[in-house]
């Protein structure tokens, strides 16, 4: 993917959804397929995080932090049960909980 990189101090997952208040609400754009994390195996997931190491040897992610700041619209969750590296993520955007 990346050729030219030497070091990296952190490696991120993220989305973000372009809020712009269409008729004064918070946008109907889902995140993921829509279903909040709560809802495990129907959420959108990433599973089998791995970052390259300087000498090409793939390695699980050791310290997955959870950041958030709409969680009435969009939400996301660290799977912790069976496997260590992955995560749940997404929302419907504008609802009942979410204007």
């Amino acid at each position: 993917m990346f050729t030219n990189l030497q070091v990296a101090l952190r490696v991120v997952w993220a989305g973000q959804v372009l809020n712009t208040k269409p008729g004064r609400h918070h946008t109907a754009t889902q995140m993921g397929n829509g279903i909040f994390p709560g809802e495990k195996q129907k959420a959108a997931s990433f599973y089998n995080l791995k970052v390259r190491d300087g000498g090409g040897k793939w390695d699980p992610i050791t310290d997955l932090n959870n950041f958030k700041d709409s969680r009435y619209c969009y939400d996301s969750q660290i799977m912790s049960l069976f496997v260590s590296d992955a995560f749940y993520f997404g929302g419907p955007g504008r609802g009942p909980s979410c204007m």
